[in-house]
């Protein structure tokens, strides 16, 4: 087994490779060095082969490449930009994208086909779409030498199917003509030479196995969402057989009408479909041939017969018969699809690790135990294992490696040992059969403990990044057991444990960490189910603890009500330096309450439900109440001045890719520093703000009080829904604040490309909502020519500002949690707020999806692949 570095030093007669060794290594020292050179020019020069092909070459080749196929870029959707950042690289995706670009021959040669049409939709936006020819549903007179039964004919108020489906993109009703083109302002549909494309921006997320909620104890009533609210299921799509064929009901993300899922239960039922039924997690889904569609609206007086189960798929409602036993319905669980923009929020899609995790996997001083062994150990030893060991020691550590005599180290040895270790933590994977053939023996007997457990399943994903570095530790923690600190701990929970060494509960789980007492914790909770209990959590000085959900799982953690007068938070008593994540999570019934001064709080990939339940028509049931409560430690006062250069404890709490109710924040303002707030591509919802008049009447960040918190917030492509109140803020951007902002200190930071409601107190502002409106619009009255002046010609102003105010003021299809379009900018909102980011994409939690990109760009493709002389048009689908 040889270095892959020492390839060079390979070629040399084997008398200089003897000699080397004699003088520690010098030679091979530098033949690496020259070694990592050549692997660059070779890797040069095969990327330059790859970027022949547009599926292998680099992110810059797209355009050079496209440019040989004459493929044209649409300025309208904006710039291309330098490759640097990860957003600036995820917008030239969407200006030229890569399938689109492959596909541009091919398409050409199917060019007037509506088949190509919906393939350019997939290819150029990542949007699924029919395509529909208008003229073929427009009604006339038909030729008795040329009957045509199967065209669209007049309306026949017996086929309720038909005029279920009137006007959308599966209609089959004929229509008369419309004048008006599909592609003008006021835009028409059934033209002679009209087709229109039906984009659905709507995707369908899938919830398996996770716990129904059971409304009516006595009556089996229950609900999809373990919420309670009403929610229509959507369909999962299912990839087209041919790609000649147009777009069908299954092919697309839509949901589920009772007619359609009566017709053909079997396509839409069972297990791996677009719902399904279980009695309890891990059984077969109930039989077919005993579900029965239903219309639940007045679900009170709904009675299914003896062994049927009633669904309504538009409300998200299930009634079981009366005559079922309510003990063998405790555990009832459901597979379905909810709609939803983009992925956010706890949910079933794949989520990368957290980036700090990294860094706690990395060797530090205070994790070396007995220091002196490990690099005896490192130097005699032999074997697989050890050789692998050997090839990162560089030539200087090799060298005090040869004079050590198991004495005491010095800072210089023990500095140049903990390089050399994390230099080995994140390289290649260590295992192998032959490094280690005992783990999976060890792994699966049935007393394993959970790090063995962790570090065989981590080996057989074969991770990257974070996940690879995490093996590396625990393989080396497992071999040198008594030289290298514990770091960490991994304990699995599952509602129905399959496997020895899982815990049922995440209680069980937090109790087992809290006795082990690991540096660094993970509570990995691996299916959707619905765990309802208190969780109280106790984080030691240094320590940390991430609790998170499994790839492709979305548990929910129910807080029961348990304290007179009041429920349970997760509470979390934090000491000095300690961190804690919650990833993936559905926590509802009541929030977070962080107490003490950790080092980190991290809320990623979480949803924190807004208002902590929800009603059948997703309103809020406690609008008030936060979602997270930051409470510091407060010890006494000292009398007197406080000790010259003292450090104050600073904490850090971040949301990332979160959906969470109101922030308060109790900290004291005279003895620490302002608690730092960092959110991003989150939604920050006061429940019920949106729905007052002035759209400020909740907080969405204060203190306890409803004052002014001591935080510091940095904000960045988010809505905000209620009014802020903040000590300063450093930097708001690409962000839609739908409620007043009050900043105490505005000399500090800058709120820019954001959108503001009037009457807010902020930092300097540039490029910001409803600022330029105004300006623009009383620019535009001062150019008119005209004899207003002085008082009259201020009046007029005013109007057409108030005008611009109005204009541009956010406009939301649905600000209610729990609906399928909440939080998102409606069609009518207007371009300066759906267009208004700094990099022309909309303002708000959906900037990265970059809509208006793709929206023109597929504008622009549709006019060049379309029939001669017929109009295409994008035709949103909501």
């Amino acid at each position: 087994m040889t270095d892959p570095r020492d390839r060079l030093y390979q070629l040399l007669p084997a008398i200089y490779r003897v000699r080397d060794a004699d003088q520690n290594y010098a030679l091979r020292g530098l033949l690496r060095v020259i070694a990592e050179q050549v692997d660059r020019l070779e890797g040069d020069i095969a990327g330059l082969y790859e970027n022949w092909f547009i599926e292998t070459c680099d992110d810059w080749a797209v355009p050079y490449l496209g440019d040989l196929v004459g493929y044209r870029q649409v300025h309208e959707a904006g710039e291309l930009e330098p490759l640097g950042a990860p957003a600036e690289r995820r917008r030239n995706h969407f200006l030229i994208p890569r399938r689109d670009v492959a596909n541009t021959l091919r398409a050409r040669r199917r060019r007037g086909t509506l088949a190509v049409l919906e393939q350019l939709a997939a290819d150029v936006a990542g949007w699924p779409a029919r395509a529909v020819e208008f003229f073929g549903q427009l009604g006339r007179c038909q030729h008795l030498a040329n009957p045509q039964p199967g065209r669209s004919q007049l309306a026949d108020l017996r086929d309720m199917d038909a005029l279920g489906l009137a006007d959308g993109p599966f209609g089959r009703l004929a229509h008369t003509v419309d004048v008006r083109g599909p592609a003008a302002r006021d835009p028409g549909r059934f033209n002679i030479g009209g087709i229109g494309l039906f984009v659905w921006r709507l995707q369908a997320y899938p919830i398996t196995q996770g716990g129904a909620l059971r409304i009516d104890q006595k009556k089996n009533h229950f609900s999809f969402s373990l919420l309670g609210n009403d929610m229509p299921l959507y369909t999962r799509p299912r990839p087209e057989a041919d790609p000649a064929t147009i777009a069908g009901a299954l092919n697309v993300p839509i949901p589920i009408s009772r007619r359609a899922f009566e017709h053909d239960k079997a396509a839409y039922y069972g297990e791996g479909k677009s719902l399904a039924i279980y009695r309890a997690p891990g059984q077969p889904p109930i039989p077919l041939d005993a579900i029965v569609v239903a219309d639940l609206s007045d679900w009170q007086r709904y009675r299914p017969r003896p062994g049927s189960v009633a669904v309504d798929p538009e409300l998200g409602r299930i009634v079981f018969s009366g005559r079922e036993d309510p003990e063998d319905l405790k555990n009832v669980a459901v597979s379905y699809h909810y709609g939803f923009s983009a992925a956010l929020g706890g949910g079933e899609y794949e989520r990368p690790l957290a980036r700090n995790t990294v860094g706690f996997a990395l060797a530090r001083a205070d994790q070396l135990h007995d220091a002196p062994t490990l690099l005896l150990r490192l130097r005699d030893e032999w074997g697989p294992l050890a050789d692998e060991l050997r090839k990162h020691i560089d030539g200087e550590l090799w060298r005090r490696l040869g004079d050590y005599d198991g004495r005491a180290i010095d800072a210089d040895l023990q500095q140049r040992l903990l390089e050399y270790l994390n230099r080995v933590l994140q390289g290649d994977s260590l295992y192998s059969y032959e490094r280690f053939p005992y783990l999976a023996e060890d792994a699966n007997q049935p007393d394993a403990d959970a790090d063995t457990r962790e570090a065989w399943r981590l080996a057989r994903e074969e991770p990257r990044g974070a996940r690879l570095v995490r093996l590396n530790r625990l393989l080396l923690e497992r071999h040198f057991r008594n030289q290298l600190a514990l770091s960490f701990r991994a304990y699995m929970v599952a509602a129905q444990p399959e496997q020895p060494g899982q815990l049922p509960s995440i209680g069980a789980a937090i109790e087992q960490w809290a006795n082990d007492q690991p540096r660094h914790g993970v509570i990995e909770i691996l299916d959707s189910a619905d765990y309802t209990e208190p969780l109280v959590i106790e984080l030691q000085a240094g320590q940390t603890l991430e609790l998170r959900a499994g790839d492709r799982c979305r548990p929910a953690i129910r807080l029961p009500n348990q304290r007179r007068g009041g429920g349970d938070d997760v509470r979390v008593n934090a000491a000095p330096g300690s961190r804690i994540t919650f990833d993936g999570l559905l926590i509802t019934g009541h929030g977070l309450r962080i107490a003490g001064d950790p080092d980190a709080v991290l809320i990623r990939h979480c949803t924190l439900v807004p208002g902590w339940e929800l009603g059948a028509y997703c309103q809020p049931q406690h609008g008030q109440q936060p979602s997270i409560t930051m409470v510091d430690s407060r010890p006494a006062r000292p009398q007197g001045r406080p000790t010259p250069g003292a450090v104050r404890p600073r904490t850090r709490l971040q949301i990332e890719h979160a959906i969470v109710g109101s922030i308060f924040v109790q900290r004291d303002a005279a003895g620490k520093e302002p608690l730092e707030i960092a959110i991003s591509d989150s939604i920050l919802d006061a429940a019920g703000a949106a729905e007052a008049t002035a759209g400020d009447a909740a907080d969405a960040l204060c203190d306890t009080d409803g004052g002014t918190a001591h935080a510091v917030l940095t904000i960045a492509r988010t809505t905000v829904i209620g009014e802020i109140c903040t000590h300063a803020i450093d930097l708001a951007e690409n962000s839609i604040f739908y409620g007043k902002l009050r900043v105490a200190r505005t000399q500090r930071g800058c709120v820019r490309f954001c959108s503001l409601t009037p009457g807010s107190r902020t930092p300097r502002r540039f490029n910001c909502q409803p600022d330029m409106a105004e300006q623009a619009a009383d620019r535009a009255l001062r150019d008119q020519p005209g004899d207003l002046a002085g008082a009259a010609l201020a009046a007029a102003s005013a109007d057409e500002q108030a005008r611009a105010r109005l204009r541009v003021r956010p406009q939301f299809t649905s600000t209610r949690y729990g609906t399928p379009s909440y939080c998102r900018l409606d069609a009518t909102c207007a371009p300066e707020i759906s267009a208004g980011a700094d990099d022309e994409s909309e303002l708000g939690v959906f900037h990265d999806l970059f809509q208006p990109q793709r929206a023109a760009n597929l504008r622009a493709r549709l006019a060049e692949y379309a029939v001669a002389g017929m109009q295409a048009a994008v035709i949103f689908v909501e």
